[in-house]
């Protein structure tokens, strides 16, 4: 230590000043006294204080010169590490922490503390002293530091940049007994006990005067007091002052006196109603904290249900209600801040660098803030629905009108490659020798400490020769996971049923292989967000039926996964149903495998077509070709009946064609049609038969071949298609049958995508509001209305004559078209009618017949025929009775027949991996973490055409003025007109235009507004004011008026005087060559559109306006009705768990069903926001 420093210390602070070392070495070692013990002839009792922790607060400042930037090639490699006293901050200061462990301790360094160590690499010196820190075996805990950055110039004009690091002990956080709400509230009961005593009027005055000797209105009510005993008023006199008193004290009691005496003051006791407002105070603060909790449950059950960290979130989201001060309410049209946007899903396509650029934070703080908000969304959705299973089924434990009758659990999964960076380490487990590979998350594998740590809750042991690395490719694992519970209750005699159904969301996970015992793993992982098995044991108990219906694909390993869950699920009957849609990709595989070469042959297209850039290569080769080989001919096209078979089956309008696909369809048909109008099927060259007007010339027309022939042929890069799937891009590039359209119109059916899926599940929920029937996807199986259909289509093909073929078909043309025809037909036979058949989907025909022949039907089956559930459910006298009915609705409103909802979550995965790898392949966390976001909102109703129409749509505001004259004419709007002709507007461009406008003289200036007054005469009419092209020239409809002004009239407004036609000087007949092909298509485009739209809203997809207020008056009715089989809840559940219960149509008269979506995004942004 500096003499000149000591010295000033001792100056300043001498009676403070205990001990003074050399170094800090010194101090760590305690060999010596000190030389200020020395000086004062105290070396015997220097040391004893320092020999073990106690320390309150440790303050050090390191030397700076190792990591000062004012240090020449501070950057450079080795700088830092080879200083002389980068040691005493990475290892002495460490020393210091672990001998005296003191209760807070703060660090002073420069901000080159927090930069690189050197150019060529990202790690500072604050890793390297966090990770000598986290090495430290510390025996009360570890820390936590808070790293603050200061500035000087905060008291002085001197800007002296410098960097605090606080270390608080880790204990200060860990609040995780279960007993810690009655901590929180002790500080409230010994307030309002205070309270209690200072209100009692047992008490005299002089003592509470002196309990409240330091509080300024007991001395006020002292004073007043010893003033109100004066009777006559006089002049305030001087009167001798306390000792210890200040000068002038005595002058304002005489004067409080002086004022007083008049007046004659009573005992005005105002400590007493402080004391008394304050304790009302708090306990009205405690009753509003306390009824926000319920809000989400009881509070016993908040901390008590699920796992540790489900028992964690609950714990804070508790001290966020009660610690954080109260927020103005929410709202949605205000700016809304990160974590808002994160839950709403508003910046989920966003990349982190944007997030933060947008919100001004900092990006490692905004992904740290996205893998939070998933995480908080999952383990509060798990955590909310214990919750409120645990009330329902403690309401049915008391109520002896509401019983529990059925719980059904829906599980559906499904695997993909997907390209994500995951981290691996190969470890020995601790109880064998066996090897395993364990997936580290990002945040675990950043120091040797956290990986172990992460390796000890697993309860492995590193091995001695641990391999870390890390994938870019994972197989990443979906499971979409529907929990329902039906409850029965005696009204009047008569049984009454409510269905309430919960989807719970569920991760992403990575899987070493492909194999039953690994994806057990992670599907019994999957049931970690409900808490645990034990969890949903405990609720399932009180159910006497237990039902597990699970739907997968035809893959091994899903049958070894599902006899594994027979061990977990033992009370539960298993409903194991295949995917419609790989049933009917093996049907089409059975039908393709003859035409195995041209399978082949599409796919090794596909593959070369699926590189950056090769469109625009082979649209390139197409131009070239059209230049060397298109031979033009004068006349009108030959007719040609092969070109429509060829749009039939190439290019299909209709036929249960998507509208997306009929729109470009219909584009590249009418360029074909005008372009390669020769007789394709004569002749072996490339044609065009130009009639009078088509063309210019033939320079223009290879121009036209290049611009809009090449995007009719190549008009996207081609697909690879599955080996056993045909789809619509394969279809175009094969074109072998008609044959395949039946399937392929089927298979569309099938796998529709989510939103679609949802939108037919909604028809479904509109004709039960209605009072009709309705249906579900496993009875619409087992009508085997489609199935029919698709086998009468194929049997009729096979008698057809064959499409496409040019020429004669031959013998061997015939019999190809035989075979794939009847091993199609054969395909579906075994891989969809005959399943179809069987159980369990014909017991869900009993929900479209329930007559006692049906019964009877379904009990004459053999038994040996019958699956688990329908075996269960005649043995226990289901069938046949309104309970029966009721469970198999219910199960039929939660079993799916496809996974098409997995693999369109897959293609969302993918896409959002895809885009991001091609600048940092994401990570396993972030690309979960998206992913549950996005399903949440989802499972919400907010995605999709329909969702995304009334959740983003801007509210009408009717304060808004209207806009006056919008698109009419005007001199400054023609004056735009003229002048920005063919140029780009620009700022400086603007500057100039107002500049040369303003000096216009009057005759210019003339001219622009008799423009201005034609474009409002054009306007008028139905045409645009100042069209930029001739395509803008078409009159819009509704616009134009009735009749038309003659030339030299004039309109009564005075808007404008119509022109005169100009007379030709000479009478010639001028030649019409007719419209272009640029205007022809600009037409076609726009007659398209319209139609197109009129289609789309008479789509049977998609809900239509009347259908959506349907649905609207339903549930609004409902919410206004009392809940007619779940009222007996209202007593347990209120709040935000009542509110998340949504009442659905329900096809039979006493039945009332439900869907409750946890309020997840609440708890988790209580939780994220209480972090940051």
């Amino acid at each position: 230590m500096n003499q000149d420093f000591r010295s000033f210390c001792l100056l300043n602070h001498g009676s403070h000043c205990r001990h003074f070392y050399t170094s800090l070495e010194a101090q760590l070692a305690c060999d010596a006294p000190c030389f200020l013990c020395v000086e004062q002839n105290a070396a015997n009792t220097c040391t004893g204080h320092l020999e073990g922790p106690g320390v309150d607060l440790l303050v050090t400042g390191t030397p700076c010169d190792p990591f000062s930037v004012q240090r020449s090639k501070r950057f450079a490699d080795g700088r830092v590490k080879q200083h002389e006293d980068f040691s005493l901050t990475m290892e002495t200061a460490v020393d210091m922490y672990l001998k005296y462990e003191p209760h807070v301790g703060v660090l002073e360094q420069v901000k080159g503390f927090i930069m690189p160590l050197s150019s060529g690499q990202n790690a500072t010196p604050y890793d390297r002293f966090m990770e000598a820190m986290q090495q430290a075996n510390f025996q009360h805990g570890g820390y936590y530091f808070v790293k603050l950055q200061l500035d000087a110039d905060v008291w002085l004009n001197i800007s002296r940049p410098r960097l605090a690091l606080l270390a608080m002990p880790t204990g200060i956080f860990l609040v995780l007994q279960e007993d810690w709400v009655a901590e929180l509230s002790e500080p409230i009961r010994n307030a309002e006990a205070e309270a209690g005593r200072e209100d009692d009027p047992g008490e005299s005055g002089e003592t509470q005067a002196a309990d409240a000797g330091d509080d300024w209105s007991q001395e006020l009510e002292r004073e007043l007091a010893t003033a109100s005993d004066v009777q006559v008023p006089s002049a305030p006199k001087p009167v001798g002052r306390r000792a210890g008193r200040p000068r002038g004290s005595v002058s304002l009691r005489a004067s409080l006196q002086g004022h007083t005496q008049p007046i004659g003051v009573p005992d005005l006791r105002v400590a007493d109603r402080l004391a008394a407002s304050r304790a009302a105070a708090a306990v009205q603060r405690k009753q509003r904290t306390d009824e926000a909790v319920a809000a989400f449950g009881p509070e016993h059950l908040l901390v008590q249900l699920g796992p540790l960290v489900q028992r964690t979130v609950g714990a804070a989201l508790i001290a966020s209600i009660r610690k954080i001060p109260e927020r103005p309410a929410r709202n949605d049209a205000g700016k809304k801040t990160v974590v808002q946007q994160i839950l709403d899903g508003d910046v989920l396509t966003c990349s982190a660098s944007t997030i933060a650029r947008l919100a001004g934070r900092a990006k490692n703080l905004v992904q740290s803030m996205l893998l939070q908000a998933g995480s908080a969304v999952v383990e509060s959705a798990g955590l909310l629905w214990n919750v409120m299973a645990s009330t329902c089924v403690q309401a049915a434990a008391t109520s002896s009108s509401l019983k529990p009758v059925m719980m059904c659990v829906s599980l559906r999964y499904d695997e993909t490659p997907t390209k994500v960076r995951v981290t691996s380490l190969s470890t020995d487990v601790m109880s064998n020798e066996q090897g395993q590979l364990v997936l580290v998350p990002r945040s675990a594998a950043t120091t040797p400490a956290l990986l172990s740590r992460f390796l000890e809750h697993l309860k492995l042991a590193p091995a001695a020769r641990s391999t870390q690395q890390t994938a870019t490719h994972a197989k990443v694992l979906q499971t979409q996971l529907d929990v329902g519970m039906l409850f029965a209750r005696d009204h009047a005699g008569e049984k009454r049923f409510a269905w309430v159904v919960t989807t719970v969301p569920t991760v992403l996970q990575a899987m070493q292989r492909s194999t039953g015992e690994v994806q057990l793993a992670c599907v019994l992982e999957s049931f970690g967000t409900l808490g645990s098995l034990a969890e949903l044991n405990r609720v399932s108990s009180a159910f006497p039926c237990r039902v597990k219906a699970t739907t997968t694909d035809r893959y091994s390993a899903n049958y070894r996964t599902e006899e594994g869950l027979r061990a977990h699920f033992g009370s539960f009957q298993f409903v194991h149903l295949l995917c419609d849609c790989h049933r009917c990709s093996s049907a089409i595989g059975n039908s393709l495998k003859s035409v195995q070469s041209d399978m082949s042959g599409a796919i090794n297209t596909a593959l070369a077509l699926s590189d950056l850039g090769s469109v625009k290569v082979l649209r390139d080769m197409l131009t070239a070709i059209f230049f060397e080989e298109l031979t033009i001919h004068h006349e009108s096209p030959p007719p040609c009946e092969y070109r429509a078979e060829v749009f039939r089956l190439f290019l299909p309008v209709d036929g249960g064609v998507p509208l997306s696909v009929q729109k470009i369809n219909r584009r590249r048909r009418f360029i074909l049609q005008a372009m390669l109008n020769g007789p394709i099927d004569a002749v072996d060259r490339l044609d065009h038969y130009c009639q009078w007007g088509c063309c210019r010339d033939a320079a223009d027309t290879l121009s036209l071949m290049a611009l809009y022939c090449t995007w009719a042929l190549v008009p996207f890069a081609s697909c690879k298609p599955p080996l056993k799937m045909l789809g619509s891009a394969t279809m175009v590039l094969l074109g072998v049958l008609l044959g395949q359209k039946a399937l392929m119109s089927h298979q569309q059916q099938l796998s529709l995508n989510l939103e679609l899926e949802t939108s037919l599940r909604k028809k479904q929920k509109v004709l039960a509001a209605q009072g009709k029937a309705r249906s579900w996807p496993v009875l619409e199986a087992a009508r085997l209305v489609d199935v029919t259909a698709c086998l009468r289509s194929l049997l009729e093909i096979m008698l057809e004559p064959a499409l496409g073929a040019r020429g004669i078909v031959t013998g061997h043309t015939r019999a190809l078209k035989f075979l794939m025809t009847s091993a199609g037909m054969c395909g579906v036979h075994v891989y969809l009618r005959l399943p179809r058949q069987s159980f369990p989907y014909q017991l869900f025909s009993l929900l479209d017949d329930a007559s006692e022949a049906a019964v009877q039907r379904i009990k004459d089956f053999p038994v040996c025929l019958h699956d688990e559930f329908t075996s269960y459910f005649i043995e226990k006298g289901y069938i046949g009775t309104e309970t029966g009915l009721a469970m198999l609705e219910a199960v039929a409103d939660i079993l799916f027949v496809d996974v098409a909802g997995i693999e369109s979550g897959h293609s969302s995965a993918r896409e959002f991996a895809s885009l991001r790898s091609r600048g940092w392949v994401p990570t396993l966390e972030t690309l979960a973490s998206r992913f549950v976001l996005q399903e949440r909102q989802r499972s919400l109703g907010k995605t999709g055409i329909l969702g995304f129409s009334s959740s983003k749509r801007k509210a009408n505001r009717p304060d808004r003025p209207k806009r006056k004259n919008p698109g009419g004419g005007g001199a400054w709007r023609a004056f735009n007109s003229h002048y920005l002709c063919g140029r780009k507007l620009t700022a400086a461009l603007a500057t100039e235009m107002s500049r040369v406008y303003r000096s216009l003289s009057e005759a210019e200036m003339q001219k622009y507004i008799e423009a201005g007054r034609g474009a409002c005469l054009a306007r008028r009419q139905g045409f645009p004011s100042f069209p930029k092209s001739v395509h803008q020239r078409v009159n819009r409809p509704g616009m134009a008026v009735h009749g038309h002004e003659q030339p030299g009239e004039e309109r009564l407004d005075g808007a404008g005087i119509v022109a005169a036609d100009i007379e030709r000087a000479d009478f010639a007949v001028v030649p019409y060559a007719g419209d272009t092909l640029a205007e022809r298509y600009f037409d076609f485009k726009l007659a398209l559109k319209e139609e197109m739209r009129k289609q789309q809203a008479l789509d049977p997809a998609q809900l239509s306006e009347e259908e959506i207020q349907i649905l609207k008056d339903f549930e609004h009715g409902a919410g206004a009705e009392p809940l007619p089989a779940a009222s007996i809840w209202t007593r347990e559940m209120n709040g935000q768990l009542l509110s998340a219960l949504q009442a659905s149509p329900a096809t039979r008269p006493r039945m009332a069903s439900y869907s409750w979506c946890p309020p997840a995004e609440q708890v988790a942004e209580a939780c994220v926001r209480g972090t940051h």
